[in-house]
């Protein structure tokens, strides 16, 4: 999967890419949290 990442041009490109996919996952459900806590908390 590249997702427009440039080619891998060092030994522990992988890595990186993987950290990359996981912080944006991280965001990802921080986001779709703070979706459900403002829903909870300003809906009557």
């Amino acid at each position: 999967m590249n997702l427009g990442l440039p080619i891998e041009a060092s030994a522990h490109a992988y890595e990186i890419d993987q950290m990359i996919y996981m912080v944006h996952g991280l965001m990802f459900v921080l986001f779709v949290g703070w979706v459900f806590f403002y829903h909870r908390a300003f809906t009557v």
